[in-house]
């Protein structure tokens, strides 16, 4: 499993997961080359975000080595290259190379908060069935508007959509 959260919250996080009985693989940063200005001007600009890994039992059911260079734990990044206007849309190729590493052709990949549809995208172009939930409507939009689009390598559409749940 990966998860994202607030850098000042990854500790609690992490901890929580070991308690109920993760096991703490590692910690991933994705790093903006470009990040936003902060406009305050009073404190430092964000340039990274935190993933944590974790996983059940002692090592991961799948882990497909690919490389020395892919299989880092921090990924880069220009900010500017985005596919929606989210405002915290993450990067389809490190979405990519997560979900090639963690699954095989088939598998089904789980996103929990999908936003605009980037898991549900990247598992899609990989042939990964996948299932996600968001409740924001703008957001859901957003993500159906990506996978109803034919420029996702000609890959076979799955019988999935992205639903509201109420």
């Amino acid at each position: 499993m990966y998860c994202f959260s607030a850098r000042e919250d990854s500790g609690f996080y992490i901890h929580k997961a070991v308690d109920i009985g993760f096991t703490y693989l590692n910690s991933l940063a994705i790093v903006k080359d470009n990040p936003l200005p902060h406009f305050a001007k009073t404190n430092f600009r964000s340039a990274f975000e935190l993933c944590f890994y974790v996983c059940k039992g002692d090592k991961p059911n799948t882990f497909n080595f690919i490389s020395q260079q892919e299989c880092v734990n921090v990924y880069r990044y220009l900010i500017g290259i985005k596919d929606t206007e989210h405002p915290t849309e993450k990067p389809l190729n490190f979405f990519r190379r997560l979900i090639k590493i963690s699954s095989n052709e088939g598998d089904l990949v789980f996103d929990g908060f999908m936003g605009s549809g980037t898991t549900a995208v990247a598992s899609k172009q990989l042939n990964r069935n996948f299932i996600g939930f968001e409740i924001n409507e703008n957001y859901l939009a957003m993500a159906n508007k990506r996978l109803s689009q034919n420029t996702l390598f000609n890959v076979q559409t799955l019988n999935c959509e992205v639903v509201k749940h109420e």
